[in-house]
């Protein structure tokens, strides 16, 4: 039986797709807030303002930035978007809730693949899709896109780069993971 991921990329991919996951950043505590509501931390806005720093350093635009409706994977993803030049619009999808399933997430992203579908405007590269929530969903995401069981460990902030291959059969490749840590020294440095 074909995996959920293996019949999205064979319904929509039809050309060079890179995943990018992005775990959102330091939260303020819930004491203060609903989950939902609970805001980047003073020092999670900093962390990601530079974390989205150094993807652009790196070259990252992103054609479709997808993002779950808590308030501090929303507040990431604008970041992201204005500090690498991205232009396009976040939908918000219960998705990308932190107790959502693989099974919700695959027909959210090819749904609104299927909205960025022009046939009549060729790309120039691949194209590229960032996907912005929270732990327990992105470690079971990154697992099944490396073909394995175990749910991978997604610290916050981190960026993890998969390229989607066209299918039958279905092939993902992990090409780079970049922890909060790494992504902030690249920015110090000033280079990729």
């Amino acid at each position: 039986m074909e995996s959920e991921a293996g019949l999205v990329e064979r319904r929509v991919f039809g050309g060079p797709v890179e995943l990018f996951l992005l775990r959102h950043g330091e939260a303020e505590q819930a004491s203060a807030w609903t989950d939902a509501g609970r805001p980047l931390s003073g020092r999670g806005r900093e962390s990601i303002n530079e974390a989205a720093r150094a993807m652009s350093l790196l070259g990252l635009q992103f054609e479709l930035i997808l993002s779950s409706p808590l308030v501090r994977a929303i507040e990431t993803a604008e970041i992201v978007r204005e500090k690498t030049g991205s232009r396009c619009e976040i939908p918000r999808t219960d998705a990308l809730l932190p107790d959502s399933s693989l099974r919700k997430v695959y027909p959210s992203v090819a749904s609104s693949l299927f909205l960025l579908d022009t046939p009549d405007t060729p790309r120039a590269g691949p194209l590229r899709v960032l996907l912005v929530g929270h732990q327990p969903l992105l470690g079971e995401l990154c697992a099944d896109l490396m073909g394995q069981e175990a749910a991978v460990s997604f610290g916050k902030g981190m960026l993890v780069h998969f390229e989607l291959g066209e299918v039958p059969p279905r092939r993902s490749r992990l090409k780079e993971v970049y922890s909060l840590t790494r992504l902030l020294s690249l920015a110090e440095q000033g280079l990729p």
